[in-house]
């Protein structure tokens, strides 16, 4: 296995690199988080000018970050077989008119009409900007090989926003927080996140165990001589058939055992 797999918009982990098990990559290396910052406090005051009875207290948190996300699981295809993929892009209108709300400010070219200083912790570029476009819906055909394992990840760009409102009683110069109606909380915390699908990735890893199988089978049938084979398919080795294959040959008992343990291992991955 290569070194770690370290976060990167070029590619996730790929099974060539882990044997196949992509599954064992920590979350942590599949993500980075690319800025954050608390937006000033905002306070409205109910009551008369320099002396009101409620103030609601509102903070703001803003998240963004990008991590890789498994669309499709590994999986390996015994033919050649024809799919029909969806693929998704951009942003989706509800998530953004959710932070629109909670912001007060309307979403746009400028980055969610953010301040200057607050785009820049965030590293809200105008490369970034034209990315979160739409959210745009793709249907695609793609053969599928035999012999092969697929596995599909989606780049995803990620705005987070945790929202904390208090609602505060004064008494004099005096406050305290005002008792919640059933099923609320005072302080209440929300977090709502919009997210753009900036890219897809597909990794496509040959089954070295297949190949192994197959170059040791061929290899045997040139040594005999006498006798040709069909090919053993380099998709997920038949136990059966591949028994019914070397049956036809003089063969160790020990080779024959090692091919056969391989080709199980091989079908229980």
């Amino acid at each position: 296995m290569v070194n770690a797999y370290q976060f990167n918009r070029v590619h996730p982990p790929l099974m060539k690199d882990y044997n196949g098990d992509v599954y064992s990559v920590p979350n942590t290396s599949l993500e980075e988080t690319i800025g954050e910052v608390e937006l000033p406090t905002k306070r409205l005051e109910i009551g008369p000018k320099g002396r009101p009875f409620f103030v609601i207290e509102t903070k703001i948190e803003l998240t963004r970050k990008m991590y890789w996300d498994m669309l499709t699981r590994p999986d390996h295809f015994e033919e050649d077989i024809t799919k029909t993929l969806t693929l998704v892009s951009g942003v989706s209108e509800v998530q953004k008119q959710v932070i629109e709300r909670d912001l007060e400010i309307e979403a746009g070219a400028s980055g969610f009409g953010l301040s200057a200083s607050v785009k820049a912790s965030l590293k809200i570029t105008n490369e970034m900007t034209r990315e979160w476009h739409k959210e745009q819906t793709e249907q695609r055909e793609q053969t599928f090989k035999a012999g092969y394992t697929y596995c599909t990840w989606v780049l995803n760009d990620e705005l987070s926003l945790e929202k904390q409102t208090r609602g505060i009683q004064r008494f004099g110069n005096k406050e305290k927080l005002i008792p919640p109606k059933k099923g609320h909380r005072n302080p209440e915390t929300t977090t709502n996140i919009v997210t753009c699908r900036l890219a897809t990735y597909q990794d496509k890893w040959r089954d070295t165990a297949s190949a192994e199988i197959l170059n040791r089978v061929l290899k045997l049938q040139a040594a005999q001589g006498k006798h040709k084979i069909t090919a053993i398919p380099r998709s997920a080795v038949n136990l059966v058939d591949l028994l019914r294959q070397l049956d036809r040959f003089v063969i160790p008992a020990k080779t024959k055992r090692e091919l056969i343990m391989a080709c199980s291992l091989h079908r229980t991955r």
